[in-house]
């Protein structure tokens, strides 16, 4: 089945609230190897290595930052991954969480000071969908981003698999051919999902742009940003960057790294935007690291953070007590 939409276009010139942030930071023992991602768990922050053989997963405490424990490595007894797991879901689950290892969902407990999978899950719909941006956006529905030559950005499914929905064709902001290049790496994204809502809001990578869907694929709302100015025309063999593939979702608000067209390492700040489930702009909070990571805690009221990248800072955490207007 196929669905398509539309939506008249809205544009963003500012954001209701700007702060300015100073970042602490704290040194590691060990420096950290290919972060993938970061979350938070119980009373951890935990980071995900994602290009090493074991140790897929260091745990810290969130209150000190010292290394608490670590786990998870290649293979496929109990206890591995293979292949090494989706770099963007993971779910936290008492003091552990879930993550995709295609075919599976795996459950991770650290009960008694043991990392170990405590339970599995065989999705084949992961072996003919894929798993990029796997998200749950209402009871029962799922999205991924396509990877078939359809040409729609998403399917929408259950969790049998069944009854499969490409929706949302995709967008025609780029004179690209897509002979030249698929548009599924022209209009790259990220997804963030609100199953309680039934809605899920895309932001993409090279272009200044965000939509909001509702669980059939329907789009809401179509937003072009333009602040701090008018991003850039594409151009496929510069890639200017827009958003992050780096996100984290509360009941409230979405937060993202903007990087404004210029690499992240070029970017001696780092912007941080927040918009609510409206897909409406909130704030932006301008933080004086350079950062390409990053995770929330709310019992803690704060942000944390890391940028490795070419043995520069891999072993620092960055972290920061967020705003008290957030908690009104």
């Amino acid at each position: 089945m196929f669905l398509t939409a539309c939506s008249a276009e809205q544009v963003v010139k500012n954001f209701p609230h700007s702060e300015n942030i100073k970042m602490n930071e704290f040194t590691l023992l060990e420096p950290i190897h290919s972060a993938g991602s970061m979350f938070t768990t119980d009373d951890y922050l935990v980071i995900y290595q994602s290009k090493v053989d074991s140790m897929y997963f260091r745990y810290y405490s969130l209150d000190d930052l010292h290394f608490v424990l670590g786990g998870g490595q290649r293979g496929r007894g109990p206890n591995e991954f293979i292949p090494p797991p989706n770099l963007r879901y993971f779910i936290a689950e008492g003091n552990g969480f879930s993550c995709i290892s295609t075919p599976f969902i795996k459950h991770i407990s650290i009960e008694g000071g043991q990392f170990r999978v405590v339970k599995q899950e065989e999705l084949q719909t992961l072996y003919a969908l894929g798993s990029n941006n796997y998200s749950k956006i209402a009871e029962n529905v799922y999205c991924v981003s396509n990877i078939s030559s359809k040409p729609y950005e998403f399917v929408l499914f259950d969790k049998e698999g069944a009854n499969p929905k490409w929706v949302s064709p995709y967008p025609n902001w780029t004179d690209v051919d897509e002979r030249d290049e698929h548009p599924m790496f022209t209009y790259i994204n990220t997804v963030v999902a609100n199953p309680k809502l039934k809605q899920f809001i895309v932001f993409y990578g090279y272009f200044k742009r965000v939509r909001l869907f509702d669980s059939e694929g329907k789009m809401l709302k179509d937003i072009s940003v333009e602040f701090p100015f008018k991003f850039p025309k594409y151009n496929p063999k510069s890639r200017k960057q827009a958003y992050a593939q780096v996100s984290y979702h509360d009941d409230n608000y979405i937060y993202i790294l903007s990087y404004n067209a210029r690499p992240s390492e070029e970017n001696e700040s780092t912007e941080l935007q927040i918009w609510n489930w409206n897909a409406e702009p909130v704030a932006i909070l301008n933080l004086d690291k350079r950062l390409s990571q990053f995770t929330i805690s709310h019992e803690k009221r704060r942000l944390y953070a890391i940028n490795p990248s070419r043995n520069v800072n891999n072993d620092k955490i960055f972290w920061c007590d967020l705003p008290d207007w957030l908690y009104k």
